[in-house]
């Protein structure tokens, strides 16, 4: 395949920009998925100041998702690096936020609860062994230890990413509670001094 007929792909390789829109997409439903979380902890009076917080991490770790998709390792790394630490540390803290939650004014069932300290516990044991494992290694390409190094650190980054994508699956119990949602449009017309306000309300079920 010619270089002039792929001239729209800014990727390395095509298979690392199909990768960048995986990345992308999963950045917008997370996003989704976090606004939603939050609405849900408002309706049940969770909307404290941990509330808030998963709110806000959220947000951040679908930043670090988009920049780790959209900035590959092998073109600008630091930036790379930078939306990891992003996504896999906020990813963390949301976790631990929303596992204290649970057990606190979301009133989840004991099994969820354990389940969700279960997954955070892989999670940080993995980001951990991940971290170590980074710094310990060196160039692949020189011996095995470097390579055995290496290995483990693509492994439990793996395992540190698949934890907290299970972790967000198990908002699903919280949402399967949702059973409808209505979207507000609200305009505004103003006549001389008088204002008019008119309120749409669409039903989604």
């Amino acid at each position: 395949m010619s270089k002039n007929r792929l001239f729209w792909i800014k990727c390395p390789l095509f298979e690392s920009c199909v990768f960048s829109q995986l990345l992308n997409t999963t950045a917008i439903i997370g996003l989704f998925v976090t606004v939603v979380f939050f609405k849900y902890a408002q309706a049940v009076g969770a909307d404290d100041s941990l509330g808030k917080a998963t709110a806000i991490l959220g947000v951040i770790q679908m930043f670090g998702v988009m920049l780790v998709g959209n900035f590959q390792f092998t073109s600008i790394r630091f930036v790379h690096f930078f939306g990891a630490a992003l996504a896999f540390g906020c990813g963390l803290a949301l976790a631990l936020c929303i596992s204290i939650m649970s057990a606190g004014k979301l009133s989840s069932p004991r099994w969820l609860v354990w389940m969700r300290i279960g997954i955070t516990t892989v999670a940080f044991i993995s980001g951990i062994i991940m971290l170590v494992s980074a710094f310990q290694q060196g160039d692949p390409a020189e011996d095995d230890y470097s390579r055995f190094w290496a290995n483990m650190t693509d492994a439990f980054e793996w395992s540190l990413g698949i934890s907290l994508l299970f972790f967000y699956f198990s908002l699903t119990y919280e949402f399967s509670k949702i059973k409808s949602t209505k979207l507000s449009i609200t305009l505004d017309t103003k006549k001389d001094a008088d204002a008019q306000t008119i309120t749409t309300e669409l039903s989604l079920e």
